[in-house]
């Protein structure tokens, strides 16, 4: 039953596990409920909310040691994050079972042009407090980041999956109109979690009440805060970077966003997927293309 469900880096969230064994997990689930729903609420926590540990690259490391590091409190948690270089920056916020220091060519790219680069490890991954995560805990994690640089110091955020839900998020409440470049986001992030769930055998009364003790503690709502709601709400300056081919989040959501809303630009990728459109060059240069035309465009010089 140990299986980490919330998996948004691999193609779990789309696989309806054997009908048999989902069976066998709803009825023991039900029964240890009537029991002890204590328990089951730290059992679904630390085994369904726990992400894996990333395990950077030599490259990665290298560069990490070339940061000056930073550390705030959110949630009664330490959160790690790291800079490098001065000035104006951005910012990069990674997807679940990830961590910063995954968009080192983008670090790079952006030290080249004579900017800073900022990330950090959300909630439960890498080197910050937790053993699970999850959107309300990221969003917050981001929001403590950005608030705690000064005002306009971070020009534009760049996410991936999970992370560049929690983008949208965090710009929607911190009512801030900084520009995003979103990698594969997970639009509908309250609908994976509902089928997923289902699908792995959760008894839908367990599942909502465990979403409403999340909402409770963090102060969010699902339903009004899953990322395709929020992108009627507010004018969110974006590219939508996506793969035809992701079989983790849907494409088709990011396609009827940029349908949706005039400000959301949405680029299509084929043959990359869910993982390799994180460090492709020409998704790279992309990215920082847009940043430049969009800072242009209103009529500021910022890269």
């Amino acid at each position: 039953m140990a299986e980490k469900l919330i998996d948004f880096q691999s193609n779990r969230t789309n696989v309806r596990i054997n009908p048999v064994k989902r069976s066998i997990i709803h009825s023991l689930l039900s029964l240890s409920w009537m029991i002890n729903n204590g328990w089951v609420q730290e059992f679904i926590r630390t085994n369904y909310f726990a992400p894996r540990k990333y395990n950077p690259s030599g490259a990665e490391q290298e560069l990490l040691r070339q940061a000056e590091s930073f550390r705030i409190k959110v949630n009664d948690q330490t959160i790690a994050g790291w800079r490098w270089g001065q000035g104006s920056a951005l910012l990069f916020v990674h997807g679940w079972n990830g961590s910063g220091i995954q968009f080192q060519p983008y670090i790079r790219e952006a030290l080249k042009r004579g900017y800073s680069a900022i990330t950090f490890d959300g909630p439960g991954h890498g080197d910050s407090d937790g053993n699970s995560s999850s959107y309300f805990e990221m969003t917050d994690a981001l929001r403590a980041v950005l608030n705690h640089f000064e005002e306009k110091e971070v020009l534009a955020v760049i996410g991936h999956s999970f992370g560049a839900s929690a983008i949208i998020n965090a710009l929607h409440k911190e009512k801030s109109r900084i520009p995003a470049v979103l990698l594969a986001p997970a639009l509908g992030i309250k609908e994976m979690l509902d089928t997923t769930f289902v699908s792995h055998g959760v008894p839908m009364h367990i599942y909502n009440h465990l979403i409403e003790i999340y909402e409770q503690k963090f102060g969010y709502d699902l339903k009004k805060d899953n990322p395709r709601n929020l992108l009627g709400e507010y004018p969110l300056q974006a590219m939508i970077i996506h793969d035809t081919q992701d079989k983790v989040t849907p494409f088709a959501e990011s396609k009827s966003a940029s349908h949706k809303f005039p400000s959301i630009k949405l680029v299509a990728t084929s043959g990359l997927g869910h993982k390799k459109i994180i460090n492709d060059p020409q998704i790279i240069a992309k990215a920082y293309d847009y940043l430049n035309l969009k800072y242009a465009a209103n009529g500021d010089k910022y890269l």
